[in-house]
């Protein structure tokens, strides 16, 4: 089976260093074949005050068990793992630096999620055993 993801990087137009505070990187996820498109693993996080609902914090790309067990687009509010998956991330960042480096993590993480999705595929027979009760 064919697994694949395309993830396109939106990167902050103008950056001058010493002068500019941040940097922002958005990550899109799309064009997927073969696995969720909500590779992006996100924490709720407790309401603030005066709100009716909190926010998500980016926690990582998800592992193959990841997409198996966390809900894409919000957590479950019947289940108390506060974990969930989205398709994009947008982040800020200290500088330049640390937003190319966060994007090699992602691409090293992705590469390996595709890499295992795939290998999980091919499985082989084991030694059948039989299981009986009664004379």
């Amino acid at each position: 089976m064919l697994r694949s993801i395309t993830v396109t990087p939106w990167y902050q137009q103008v950056f001058v260093p010493n002068q500019v505070d941040c940097y922002r990187l958005r990550l899109v996820a799309s064009n997927n074949q073969g696995m969720a498109l909500e590779v992006f693993r996100y924490l709720q996080t407790p309401a603030a005050p005066g709100e009716s609902n909190g926010g998500g914090v980016y926690d990582g790309v998800c592992s193959p068990l990841d997409l198996v067990q966390y809900p894409a687009d919000a957590p479950d509010p019947a289940n108390p793992n506060l974990y969930f998956r989205l398709s994009s991330v947008d982040l800020l960042f200290a500088s330049q630096a640390l937003a190319l480096a966060f994007m090699q993590s992602v691409h090293a993480n992705l590469t390996a999620l595709v890499k295992s999705l795939a290998y999980a595929d091919n499985l082989i027979a084991g030694t059948p055993t039989t299981y009986s009760a009664g004379s």
